[in-house]
């Protein structure tokens, strides 16, 4: 588990086999953990866009992220959702993942698929049609 800045004074969850990474990685570093990764876990309980979810799309890794927030309206079709404040769920999500290879291939081509269409270029033209139509209109159509 990679968990930038866990402060060392944390008591390490007993789990079997699982080790804490804290150092943060570069980007290649972090997109090979992706690249190794069989599922990305990002159960938040409050996001507005979710980068780390495109992060890891972008780099073909599975995601599992919480159902709240913007998170239904951008990753609906690309990850699977659950309740994040429900571990049950987010442990039958790995399970499915994990046992499924089908479903582990559709969320790899899926999150590809959005994470090339989620580009800076196709966000920095949508601003700008909004700040053009509000200049014009004094008022944006969104």
């Amino acid at each position: 588990m990679l968990v930038p800045n866990f402060p060392s004074s944390a008591t390490n969850p007993d789990i079997t086999g699982l080790h804490i990474e804290r150092q943060a990685e570069d980007d290649n570093g972090l997109c090979a953990r992706y690249q190794g990764a069989k599922v990305f876990l990002f159960p938040s309980l409050h996001e507005t866009f979710g980068m780390p979810i495109l992060e890891a799309m972008a780099c073909g890794c599975p995601v599992i992220a919480g159902r709240n927030s913007a998170m239904e309206e951008i990753f609906a079709d690309s990850a699977l959702l659950v309740d994040p404040y429900s571990l049950e769920d987010i442990i039958d999500a790995t399970e499915q993942v994990l046992i499924n290879p089908s479903l582990w291939e559709k969320l790899h081509e899926q999150g590809l698929k959005l994470a090339q269409e989620l580009t800076w270029e196709r966000s920095a033209n949508a601003h700008l049609q909004v700040f053009r139509e509000t200049v014009t209109t004094g008022k944006p159509t969104l």
